[in-house]
């Protein structure tokens, strides 16, 4: 169906179902057309209302990590009580079976999009013939000027379309962000949950890679976790990206910490009583309702983890619009596991640079920060020795890219794990954020105190416990 040329006294609006339906197809057939067509389609995009219905649960499937499928697509249908309306299970292996192949999705998905524009144009003419029939001659110059900048707008493709500001207009916003944060005694960001990593931070700042460094199994993932945890209780939506953990496994260590019940003990069932059965059903009730959309990045390489995580992030700022910021954070935990595929570069270290500044990037496309975990070289690092930036693997890119790197230093887990005798005189609960680079603010060391037990890091205390009891089976802190 063409573009046909419309009046507003009740013709049709100009669409075309052909390409919708085929958009949706291509997508069912291969799932990585929803990432190919990206920004380009949004819900209100789709002409038919049952169209907009299987896209919108479409974003919902992938923002889960899961495939988009006849099955997944049921299902979620099904939830938001959609199914029926759109025709049920047929209708949707219609779709499918409407497209041989999705080589054609960009194509297709760019009809679509021109189209919905089309309409917009319409409905600003529409909405400017009646402003001007209506108005005084005294204002008419001003309408005109108006209505001229929303139809150029509308000239614009969506990534021509950007959002950027005078200088002037822009200076005049930074100051009274500047007063307003004076006013009210909060950092850039959104709050990272430690108090002196607001002040040496800024917060999470939309825009901002973060790397946080560590050796192996010394809390890396629970650092990663915890900023999650913290920033989802204040009530601002995250995505937490894991190469290593599902997301039951992740909602366990959320739950040891509602519950205080021990990484360990959960992990064992058989050692739970019903009433610690109890406490943990009524704790998860909460830990469901945080706004934490996880995805599993296990054999994903970094630039596919990038393309879901921009889809996800659609979804959380239709999903928590009350949020004061959809997502304030996206990690990536962690950034050695990715693949890093750029066949321009010969070197891991090269390719994980370009990953790096892929990633930046992405902060700054989408408003959001970024918090990458990273490994460190095999060195000669003990208790005694914080590590420093050259010993980030991949430091040149990565270091080069990342806003502000942080390096873990835990002590007490550098002497367990070369004599367990030699840790008893240190604090387990000592832990230690060196941050080595900030672009933007101070560096220097961070003291924290964890609880291994429960998988929980907080700001240092003068009452923190000065031993914690040793687990009697194994247990691996990332």
């Amino acid at each position: 169906m063409g573009l046909r040329r419309v009046n507003t006294a009740g013709d049709i609006l100009p669409h075309d179902l052909d390409s919708e339906q085929s958009v949706l197809g291509a997508i069912l057939l291969n799932n990585e057309t929803l990432v190919e067509i990206g920004e380009a389609l949004r819900e209100q995009d789709f002409y038919s209302v049952r169209h907009r219905r299987v896209f919108r649960a479409m974003l919902d499937v992938a923002a889960t990590g899961r495939a988009i499928d006849l099955i997944t697509l049921s299902n979620r249908l099904r939830l938001d009580g959609d199914l029926d309306a759109i025709g049920g299970p047929e209708a949707l292996a219609a779709f499918e079976n409407a497209v041989p192949t999705s080589i054609n999705a960009v194509h297709w998905a760019k009809i679509v999009e021109l189209m919905a524009r089309a309409r917009e144009v319409i409905g600003v003419c529409s909405g400017a013939a009646t402003a001007l029939a209506a108005g005084s001659i005294l204002s008419l110059e001003e309408d005109i000027a108006n209505i001229a900048d929303q139809v150029f707008s509308l000239t614009l493709s969506r990534a021509d379309a950007g959002d950027s500001a005078p200088w002037a207009d822009d200076a005049e916003a930074a100051q009274v962000e500047i007063e307003n944060l004076f006013q009210n005694g909060t950092s850039r960001g959104a709050p990272t949950g430690f108090r002196h990593l607001d002040e040496c931070w800024g917060g999470w700042v939309p825009g901002k890679l973060v790397t946080v460094g560590g050796d192996s199994s010394h809390g890396k993932t629970a650092f990663a976790l915890q900023a999650a945890k913290n920033l989802a209780r204040a009530g601002y939506p995250v995505i937490f990206g894991s190469t290593e953990m599902s997301q039951r496994e992740l909602q366990i260590r959320i739950l040891s910490d509602y519950t205080e019940i021990e990484n360990m003990r959960l992990a064992n069932p058989s050692r739970l009583t019903p009433n610690l059965i109890a406490k943990c059903r009524a704790a998860m009730t909460q830990v469901a309702a945080l706004p934490i959309c996880v995805i599993d990045c296990g054999g994903m390489d970094f630039a596919a983890f990038l393309r879901r995580a921009k889809i996800t992030i659609r979804r959380s700022r239709a999903l928590f619009p009350s949020a004061p910021q959809a997502p304030a954070l996206v990690i990536g935990d962690f950034f050695q596991d990715f693949g890093h595929n750029d066949g321009g570069h010969e070197s891991l270290a090269d390719r994980m640079g370009q990953s790096a500044k892929a990633a930046k990037e992405f902060a700054k496309a989408q408003k959001c920060a970024v918090l990458l975990t990273a490994q460190l070289k095999k060195g000669a690092r003990d208790e005694k020795t914080p590590p420093s930036l050259g010993d980030l693997y991949g430091t040149g890119g990565l270091e080069k890219s990342s806003d502000v790197v942080a390096l873990i230093h835990w002590p007490w887990r550098h002497a367990y794990r070369r004599d367990p005798d030699a840790a008893t005189k240190y604090n387990p609960a000592d832990f230690y954020l060196h941050t080595e680079k900030n672009r933007s603010g101070a560096i220097g060391a961070t003291k924290l105190c964890y609880d291994r037990q429960i998988g929980r890091i907080v700001d240092w205390r003068d009452d923190a416990p000065d031993a914690l009891e040793q687990p009697d089976i194994p247990f691996d802190e990332d």
